[in-house]
């Protein structure tokens, strides 16, 4: 390994040097994934998400959201395949605990596949944080929470 490629990856490590967050992002993670290996998806809406006050410190959206990417990126490298769902439930979940007001949405949208005739929509869920228009190809189903 080169020298420059060394330097590259020691501040790439040091980009995510909030251990708390870090660590919190990714038992969150684990938490959801395992849920999903368990078909107890439901249990995410069921147990809902954390309506009381922030428990960790407020910290950017973007900061949140850097993290969460990088804990479905590290998902990804040990195996665990990442879905809308557990993607937008992660992410609400951490913004909501930093003290924004996130809800995942889910909609839906027609499809025209020729090759698959079983179905004809696919479904599709995503955040949105605070008053942000939903401005997405699917219609929208419903907000939660």
């Amino acid at each position: 390994m080169s020298i420059s490629k060394f330097t590259v990856n020691i501040k790439k490590a040091f980009y995510y040097k909030d251990v708390r967050l870090l660590g919190s992002v990714f038992f969150n993670f684990l938490k959801i994934s395992f849920l999903c290996l368990l078909g107890k998806e439901h249990s995410l809406i069921a147990s809902g998400l954390s309506k009381e006050g922030p428990k960790i410190k407020r910290y950017a959206k973007e900061k949140v959201i850097r993290y969460v990417n990088f804990c479905s990126f590290l998902g990804r490298k040990i195996g665990f395949k990442n879905t809308c769902l557990k993607y937008s439930f992660l992410l609400c979940y951490m913004l909501r605990e930093a003290g924004w007001d996130a809800k995942v949405n889910f909609g839906v949208k027609k499809e025209n596949i020729s090759y698959r005739r079983d179905i004809d929509f696919t479904g599709h869920c995503w955040v949105t944080i605070g008053s942000e228009e939903v401005k997405a190809p699917y219609q929208l189903l419903f907000q939660y929470p």
